[in-house]
């Protein structure tokens, strides 16, 4: 295995890798909630020295890790916000690859996910990719005056022509 240093002890090198959010659904709940579901993928990768055999790689403790890390997902949920957290059971839980320069060390993967539905409260941040303001709802704009307009129908009138009806009346509304 490889290690690094952190202050006075070498620990195994990894990468935790909080991967995009999968399957994510909102609906309509009551009058003004919404709910979301999503899936959200982890994977933790361990680096091995490429000259070691396969069978001294430990894939039956990677295993255990992702194993514990569904039990204490069902134990503790990890937020109240949710109003549901399950551990998705991910086809392959361990991975096994290998770098792609000339050490061709073993990178050994640890893949997880959890389910969660949850109250949506609050818009997603994309200010990233859109333009300042496009979700800022702002104030509601000031009505100084609604205008009606009453029109009265010719025979054979065409409701995508404005020369086939006739203005009758006119209503003015002032809040």
């Amino acid at each position: 295995m490889l290690y690094y240093a952190r202050g006075a002890s070498n620990i195994p090198a990894n990468t935790a890798i909080e991967l995009p959010v999968q399957e994510y659904v909102t609906q309509r709940e009551g009058n003004n909630g919404v709910v979301a579901s999503a899936r959200f993928p982890y994977r933790v990768t361990w680096i091995f020295r490429g000259d070691l055999p396969i069978e001294s790689l430990p894939l039956k403790a990677v295993e255990a890790v992702v194993a514990n890390i569904q039990v204490l997902a069902l134990i503790q949920r990890p937020s109240v916000e949710f109003t549901q957290f399950l551990p998705f059971q991910e086809p392959d839980t361990v991975t096994l690859s290998n770098t792609e320069d000339e050490d061709r060390n073993w990178l050994l993967s640890a893949n997880f996910s959890f389910e969660a539905t949850f109250r949506v409260t609050t818009l997603a941040d994309a200010e990233d990719l859109t333009s300042p303001g496009f979700f800022d709802l702002g104030e509601e704009p000031q009505v100084d005056q609604i205008t009606i307009k009453v029109n009265k129908a010719q025979q054979g009138f065409d409701t995508t022509n404005n020369n086939t009806y006739k203005l009758d009346n006119t209503i003015i509304l002032t809040p």
